[in-house]
């Protein structure tokens, strides 16, 4: 190993410099065992980050695989077990409407512009609870949660009194007219309670007696978007964010634990 000495330099004068660059090295070297200890740590991270993810992405795969053919729609069960049906958007509204709505079911709508279509299956054999229920999805999944309404009107009718047209007025995908006197449930409040039932995510109105595993309640107006409440409840449920997306309605949101 050579050293370089400087002549105009004492003794001395020559050993503090290399002692000062060796003190410069040295925190160099630190800085740079740091700098590998924290690489080290976002490394590590961001493997947890990338197998939840995957572990995220094979949970939402096995609903997927798993699916009922009422499934492509948002769906929901009264507290004594009948199925809802919610449209997602205006051709789904038309889709349920054309195809699945029975003469035994019932119709639901909220009364605002921008709303699901809701369909109570064998509604007209429902109990009063069920018409509740029923209504609570209606007003919760239309524009009334996006304006952070906590509540709104709700009717409900029977199948044939949905029209398509009316005397050659026709209206566009996943518009109705609706004739004859409607039943309505006033001031309907929004809520929905979700969780996990037989292996999937189940959407509930806030009202249901039915119980779920790791249940949470969704009010209208609060701090969450949509994005950001997929992504907070993603890890939680072990479930994509992207199926909250489907799930849910549009607007921000309060989230609580049901205890």
């Amino acid at each position: 190993m050579k050293i370089k000495l400087f002549r105009d330099l004492s003794v001395y004068e020559n050993a503090a410099y290399y002692f000062d660059k060796a003190k410069k090295l040295k925190k160099k070297l630190k800085g740079i065992y740091e700098a590998l200890e924290e690489l080290d740590k976002k490394i590590e991270e961001a493997k947890k980050e990338a197998a939840q993810k995957q572990a995220q992405l094979e949970q939402s795969k096995k609903h997927l695989e798993k699916q009922e053919w009422y499934e492509r729609f948002n769906w929901s069960f009264t507290t004594e077990g009948k199925l809802i049906l919610i449209g997602k958007d205006a051709s789904q509204n038309e889709v349920l409407v054309r195809r699945y709505l029975e003469p035994k079911d019932l119709f639901f709508h909220a009364d605002i512009q921008g709303a699901s279509t809701v369909i109570l299956k064998n509604g007209q054999e429902a109990s009063e609870r069920e018409l509740l229920e029923a209504g609570q999805l209606a007003a919760s999944y239309s524009r009334a949660w996006k304006e952070g309404l906590s509540s709104i009107n709700v009717y409900y009718v029977k199948p044939e009194q949905v029209k398509k047209a009316s005397q050659g007025e026709y209206l566009g995908t996943g518009g109705f007219l609706i004739e004859g006197e409607r039943n309505w449930l006033k001031h309907t409040q929004l809520g929905l309670k979700i969780g996990i039932k037989d292996g999937k995510l189940w959407t509930l109105p806030m009202i249901s007696k039915l119980e779920l595993e790791k249940p949470y309640v969704l009010t209208p107006g609060g701090k969450y978007g949509k994005g950001q409440l997929a992504k907070k409840l993603a890890p939680y449920y072990k479930i994509h964010p992207d199926y909250f997306l489907s799930r849910l309605p549009s607007g921000k949101f309060s989230m609580r634990p049901l205890k």
